[in-house]
């Protein structure tokens, strides 16, 4: 049985699962996507769903794109998501970097030093706005990995990340 996407205290309790075990994770592109989910939550966009429906209970996000600011952002990301030339607050509401709260739940980033397509300052913006809203962040900085080593890398990085879900 899959667990969906979203979840429903009206499903919750006939699945035996609880809104704690939902959290989001994503690699590159899909980083941003997670964190946009983790910051913009309590915006939703469909009527029917509350902002305590939609927040995930943790973000995991690997080598992610955080931020559409051209100074560190993936042009190519950037452009796809935005287009060519975006307004400034269109830039601002998806730098997601600018968008955590104390609400913005938990993270744990990976990502590596190395990494020439999606810039490490991408997860060290956010781990620092992370951490100046108070909210729990580990992040697991890679010596070297470039981009998209996903579960391939000498560094059993994933262990990690289970470590601290079960946390």
């Amino acid at each position: 049985m899959s667990k969906g996407i979203c979840y429903s205290d009206s499903n919750g309790e006939q699945w035996q699962l609880s809104q704690s075990q939902f959290g989001v994770m994503g690699f590159s592109a899909g980083g941003h996507l997670a964190a946009t989910g983790a910051t913009h939550f309590a915006q939703p966009m469909i009527g029917s769903y509350d902002a305590k429906m939609l927040r995930p209970a943790f973000q995991i996000l690997i080598y992610p794109v955080i931020s559409m600011e051209a100074n560190i952002t993936h042009e190519g990301s950037r452009h796809l998501l935005l287009g060519e030339q975006p307004e400034a607050a269109l830039v601002r509401a998806y730098s997601n970097e600018l968008q955590a709260t104390e609400q913005t739940p938990p993270a744990y980033i990976v990502h590596a030093n190395d990494d020439s397509v999606v810039v490490v300052d991408n997860a060290l913006e956010y781990y620092a706005a992370l951490r100046e809203k108070n909210v729990a962040v580990r992040m697991l900085l890679l010596e070297e990995g470039g981009h998209g080593f996903g579960m391939r890398h000498k560094v059993d990085w994933f262990a990690g990340v289970l470590d601290w879900v079960k946390a």
